[in-house]
């Protein structure tokens, strides 16, 4: 039989260590207590050890997960193998997908704009950011027969730039990008500085200007990693029968078209860019920030890919950190199932579209 437990609803604030408890809604099964944070995610209390959660655990986690986008989990203590476990259990890890991207072992840098935030002045010629601490750890990795499928996130005191600043969903320039993501902390900057920052991309989607949106439907875009992998994905993918703006400045370079880009396409992309900067500069309304302040080494924040971006704020220079992340390909033979291309509803009349439909389209 099955133990039950009580689903809350937490105060409306973005942080997520000062929300305070409302009034019992529903409840869930197996002990899995889902407390929702506003303006999206959700703080969990697991039964049991992660590894050993049981199978309607794993699928109570993975609901929660796509419901709602961000889930936090504190004090897991998980191992490097438990993480992969736990990963596993979720969903198809691919190591290929999990492991440090191709371009940090390149030496290349996605962000332009970060870089040149970080590097400007009179001592940036020397300054140059690199994230040899990565590749310094993924050798150290090996050697030590670690799991591979764990890419560790390393940021070390010297570091100008850290990995992940800037808003971006990851590995946008795959075919098949990820779809979703576990982060455990193992080694934390000073209290009150490397928050991870998400932003709903629902909401992104549901807050361009109707004039902005009309032009974006039915558009691709182009995303590399200046590595030598691209891939096209709609402006407008829909995700559970929602579109979600899916652009980002880490990756996407131009809006696709048979010839060369067109002023009108370099305008259209940085318009909608620039409508994320807008949201995630909090100018916009109905796209609030969900931040993350991460308490103690062994806390866990999962996401999902399709339906959010992040960004890693790296205020705490003069010190090192250590995050571990793995890449879940799949979620539960789930997949982009409901990803569609057919849509009804006039968004321009304030009704929200809903889709249905083929695999892997756009609105």
């Amino acid at each position: 039989m099955l133990s039950r437990c009580t689903l809350v609803v937490l105060s409306a604030v973005a942080r997520s260590s000062e929300i305070d408890v409302a009034k019992p809604l529903a409840a869930e099964s197996c002990d899995v207590r889902i407390a929702s944070l506003a303006p999206f995610g959700a703080e969990v209390a697991l039964p049991t050890n992660a590894s050993t959660l049981p199978p309607c655990g794993v699928e109570s986690l993975r609901a929660a997960l796509t419901e709602h986008r961000v889930l936090i989990l504190r004090d897991l203590d998980l191992s490097m193998r438990d993480h992969v476990s736990l990963a596993r259990k979720l969903g198809t890890v691919d190591e290929e997908m999990s492991r440090p991207p191709p371009y940090v072992e390149s030496g290349v840098h996605v962000s332009d704009g970060s870089a040149a935030r970080k590097t400007s002045g009179f001592l940036a010629w020397f300054k140059r950011p690199t994230q040899k601490a990565i590749v310094r750890a993924r050798a150290d990795q090996r050697a030590a027969g670690e799991p591979l499928e764990v890419f560790k996130v390393v940021t070390d005191p010297s570091d100008v730039l850290a990995f992940g600043e800037g808003f971006h969903t990851d590995l946008t320039y795959l075919q098949n990008p990820p779809r979703a993501a576990i982060l455990v902390s193992r080694k934390l900057s000073p209290p009150g500085t490397g928050d991870t920052l998400f932003v709903d991309a629902f909401a992104l989607a549901a807050t361009l200007p109707p004039e902005l949106r009309a032009r974006a439907a039915g558009r691709h875009a182009l995303h590399t990693d200046k590595a030598g992998r691209n891939a096209t994905h709609p402006v407008l993918r829909v995700v559970s029968g929602r579109p979600a703006l899916w652009v980002n400045r880490h990756f996407a370079r131009r809006l696709a078209s048979d010839g060369d880009e067109s002023p009108a396409d370099a305008a259209l992309l940085e318009e909608l860019l620039a409508h994320i900067d807008a949201a995630t500069a909090g100018r916009v309304p109905g796209a609030e920030l969900l931040r993350i302040d991460w308490h103690s080494a062994g806390d866990v924040v999962m996401w999902d890919e399709r339906a959010t971006q992040h960004a890693a704020v790296h205020d705490y220079a003069g010190h090192g950190r250590e995050m571990h992340r793995v890449l879940l390909a799949s979620l539960g033979g789930d997949d982009d199932a409901e990803i569609s291309p057919t849509c009804s509803g006039d968004a321009d009349a304030g009704v929200a579209p809903h889709c249905s439909g083929d695999a892997d389209a756009g609105v």
